[in-house]
């Protein structure tokens, strides 16, 4: 259900502290804007969601609700958004661009911001430039995408399908 003229941006939501004020500001950033259709991916934990529908409405914004199909929706994406969710790792896998965001002036639980590998937004004031910027301009898109890729070779080594092949061979070997 996403049109298909329309940049998809993935918002993977958390029940912690500071969730619904990043919500805000993300339909806040995405205000007026027709290119685009924001996909909310609630976390299984989450069960008051009336406020997605009340800044939805504020904002005008055009959105789909999700509580489950994580992979298909995420592969249907050119951008993710979230806090510190490990969706940010499997995002950097399908080579789709990622933006943390900490408003909560709490330290995140996995920083991948302090390993260079997404956008940190920790300012209300950043998100409409970056969010935009990401989408629409091939240099940033690319630089940031670069970094993520050199994360991945380092931490999650290489992306080729193989991973089970070489855990065989260790345990042979």
């Amino acid at each position: 259900g996403i049109p298909k003229e329309k940049k998809a941006i993935f918002l993977a939501t958390q029940p912690i502290p500071g969730n619904e004020k990043i919500t805000y500001e993300v339909m806040k950033a995405l205000e007026g804007r027709e290119d685009v259709f924001l996909i909310i991916k609630t976390h299984p934990r989450e069960y008051d969601l009336d406020f997605y529908y009340e800044y939805a409405k504020k904002f005008g914004i055009d959105f789909k609700l999700f509580k489950s199909d994580l992979y298909e929706t995420l592969f249907c994406s050119d951008l993710l958004i979230t806090k510190n969710s490990t969706v940010a790792l499997e995002a950097m896998i399908l080579d789709i661009p990622s933006i943390t965001t900490n408003l909560t002036g709490l330290p995140d639980i996995f920083p991948f911001a302090k390993f260079n590998c997404t956008l940190q937004l920790d300012s209300a004031g950043l998100y409409k430039d970056s969010i935009f910027g990401l989408l629409f301009e091939e240099k940033k898109r690319k630089a940031l995408l670069k970094k993520q890729n050199t994360f991945l070779s380092k931490y999650v080594y290489k992306i080729d399908g193989k991973a089970s092949q070489r855990i065989f061979d260790l345990m042979i070997n």
